[in-house]
């Protein structure tokens, strides 16, 4: 899984005074990720079935559809695919203050973390099954032919079953706070005490 990962970064400090220093920053990362088929605008209609179906696939990303067989023959089809697109955005400000023996750090930091994502394996293209249900013979009670019989099937075009699940994308936001105060507190020369506190 390859993900490529964009960044945007600024960062500005202000100087008010010689003892008073703001600096803000602020940072932007996405990560877009999707995999799936080359090819996802398959028509439907070319294989019989009704041109509606199109309509009922989430962003339109038909695909051609999958068919299984009972005995061990190889499937025809591919499966679908998915994305899962990530951003984070963050905004922080601490503001420096130099007085006396006291440098006093206050500061604030906000993030929002969003995602988007979508699965579409195996269940947006229709899924096809062919097995012996329809080909045993003569009668009902024959037993079936250790292989075939769900070839014929297929090319009788009489399946076994089939469905087609539609998958439901979502998206999440997370926002997320702190604030934070902290004093360098030179006592002496030789003694500093560091008083600090967050909240988040």
């Amino acid at each position: 899984q390859y993900r490529k990962t964009y960044l945007l970064a600024l960062d500005d400090v202000y100087v008010f005074s010689p003892s008073v220093v703001l600096d803000v920053k602020l940072g932007v990362t996405r990560q877009p990720y999707s995999s799936g088929p080359p090819a996802a605008e398959f028509d439907y209609s070319k294989l019989g079935f009704s041109s509606q179906m199109l309509g009922l696939i989430a962003n339109g990303t038909s695909i051609f559809p999958s068919i299984n067989f009972s005995s061990p023959v190889q499937s025809i089809g591919a499966g679908g695919g998915f994305y899962n697109n990530v951003t984070n955005e963050s905004l922080s400000a601490t503001l420096l203050w130099q007085k006396g023996k006291h440098s006093l750090r206050l500061g604030a930091e906000a993030r929002m973390w969003m995602e988007s994502y979508m699965n579409t394996y195996n269940n947006t293209p229709p899924f096809i099954s062919f097995s012996s249900a329809f080909t045993a013979g003569p009668t009902v009670c024959s037993n079936s032919a250790p292989m075939g019989q769900d070839i014929a099937a297929f090319l009788l075009g009489v399946p076994s079953s089939a469905t087609m699940g539609i998958s439901a994308p979502f998206t999440e936001r997370y926002p997320w706070g702190a604030l934070f105060v902290q004093d360098d507190w030179k006592v002496t020369p030789k003694l500093t005490v560091n008083l600090g506190m967050r909240w988040e």
